[in-house]
This record gives C-alpha cells, sequence and structure tokens, in this order.
C-alpha cells in the first residue's frame, strides 16, 4: 500500500489505520475506535471459536427500543450467519460518556451463561444499562434463560484518557488466557447457595497485570501497527513513554486465587488498595 497516497498505514480487521488515528497513541490523547477495533480482532484471530462484535454495535443495540425481539431483530444482520451460542466467548466493546470498557459471554450454551464486565473505571460508563441491553439481546441471540453478571476487581484507570489501553489489555489478558478465564468465572458459581441474574464476583484480578503495562501498551499497540505497515511507511514520532522495567504479567490462575497476608505479616497496604 502507497501510505503518501491514501494516508492508511495498514488494515487489522476490519479497520484501516492511518496517520489521525496512529497520532491518537501519544500519551495525552485517547486512543482511536479504529485502532481499538483492529486490536481487538488481531489478538483474536487465530480464535475462530470466539467472537468480537464491532465497536459501534453496543452504541447501536443501547439506543433500541421495544421488546427483546423487535430490538433483536434491527441488529440481527450485524451476526448474519453467527451461531453466537456456540462462540467460547462474545466480546463486546462498549463506548459511552468517552469512556470505553468490555462485555465479556461465555458459556452462553453451558449452565452458567454469565456476562463479565471488565471497566478500568468501575461504574462508569453507563454499565449497567450496556450490561442490561447486552443480556437482553444474548437470551434472544441463544436462546437462554438466566445470564448471570459478574463484576470482577481489575487492574483500575487512575488517568483520564487510559481507558482504550485498559481495554486492549484486559483483552489481551483474557484472550492469552481464556480457558482459565472461563474456568474461574464458573468456580464461583460452585458454592453458591443461588443462582441470581446479579452479583458481585470476589474474583480478585487485580493484579492481572501492573501499572507500568498500561505505559508499555501505546508503544506496542503502535508496534502491532508499525510491523503491519509497508516498510516504505512514515510514521510521526509519538515521543511516547519509556519504561526502564518490563512489565511483570501476573498469571489469570495466580491473581484470580491470591490470599490476603495473615494480620502478623502485613505491610500496612490492604489487598483492597489494589
Amino acid at each position: 500500500t502507497d501510505t503518501s497516497s491514501t494516508g492508511i498505514y495498514c488494515e487489522l480487521g476490519f479497520s484501516r489505520i492511518g496517520q489521525k488515528a496512529y497520532e491518537t497513541l501519544r500519551g495525552d490523547c485517547k486512543i482511536d475506535d479504529e485502532i481499538i477495533n483492529g486490536m481487538l480482532h488481531s489478538q483474536m484471530s487465530s480464535r475462530p471459536d470466539c467472537h468480537l462484535l464491532n465497536t459501534h454495535f453496543m452504541s447501536k443495540l443501547m439506543r433500541l427500543t421495544g421488546s427483546a425481539e423487535n430490538k433483536y431483530m434491527q441488529v440481527a444482520r450485524w451476526t448474519r450467519g453467527i451461531n453466537l451460542a456456540e462462540k467460547v466467548v462474545i466480546v463486546a466493546p462498549v463506548f459511552y460518556a468517552d469512556h470505553w470498557f468490555l462485555l465479556v459471554a461465555t458459556d452462553m450454551s453451558g449452565s452458567h451463561p454469565t456476562v463479565t464486565v471488565l471497566n478500568s473505571i468501575p461504574g462508569y460508563g453507563n454499565e449497567e444499562q450496556a450490561a442490561a441491553a447486552f443480556i437482553e439481546y444474548l437470551r434472544v441471540a441463544c436462546k437462554v434463560g438466566t445470564i448471570s453478571l459478574l463484576q470482577p476487581q481489575l487492574p483500575k484507570q487512575t488517568t483520564s484518557n487510559d481507558c482504550g489501553a485498559f481495554v486492549v489489555l484486559y483483552h489481551k489478558h483474557m484472550m492469552e488466557d481464556i480457558e482459565q478465564f472461563k474456568v474461574t468465572r464458573q468456580l464461583s458459581f460452585r458454592f453458591s447457595s443461588t443462582f441470581t441474574q446479579r452479583r458481585r464476583d470476589q474474583d480478585n484480578l487485580g493484579e492481572w497485570f501492573p501499572q507500568s503495562a498500561v505505559l508499555e501498551e501505546r508503544s506496542r499497540i503502535a508496534a502491532v501497527i508499525r510491523s503491519h505497515s509497508p516498510a516504505t511507511a512514515i510514521f510521526p514520532d509519538l515521543t511516547l513513554p519509556v519504561v526502564e522495567e518490563p512489565a511483570r504479567e501476573t498469571p489469570l490462575k495466580e491473581c484470580a486465587t491470591k490470599k490476603a497476608a495473615p494480620a502478623a505479616t502485613r505491610s500496612g497496604k490492604s489487598n483492597a488498595d489494589n
């Protein structure tokens, strides 16, 4: 591709990444939705048994009115020819009130159909309306009854413009350990006396990845875009942050089962501070 004439560096999934989108990787910008969509597609490309909904899908769904069946029919074309009930994972990126987060559906054809909220600012972005709309949609699309909603503890956002980086990181780590992610979700029901529509999951994924990984993520995404672009492409200097020490990645199984330190050995910082 001749980027000098098209203005496009590369294509990731259905996204065409150009200079304007690439420049949003600067630390003072919110990452462009074409990059987020493209990165999620790229990270899921080796798993045809998983499905990623377009970043505009939930915005459309949340604006619809009428019965659940009527709303489903209005967006049915988005998944024409796809049996969502057979998918291991269904990922729905949500953009609302200038904030990105993920809704992840698992076990739609099993005994514990579940939607998990991965939100770097818990409660922000109208996540309850989004989750309710997604669950209503899945009940019709997958022909299931009760779908539980889980909200694990996660690495949290401390800046105003990194929600896109968190979304890509949550998705990356989930896809790298997808079988354990499913097991962790299902284990939370094993000792539950009731099976309810909504409950707060106590799994602690707060150490899924360190904050330094968020600083590195924009550089990593830029490297992915450059690797998919022609050698002749000319990229602007983004002056991305340099992290001296590599990020330590905590396996999902470890951070989900990590126990609090005994009172006698506590250092003064509790797990609740994560």
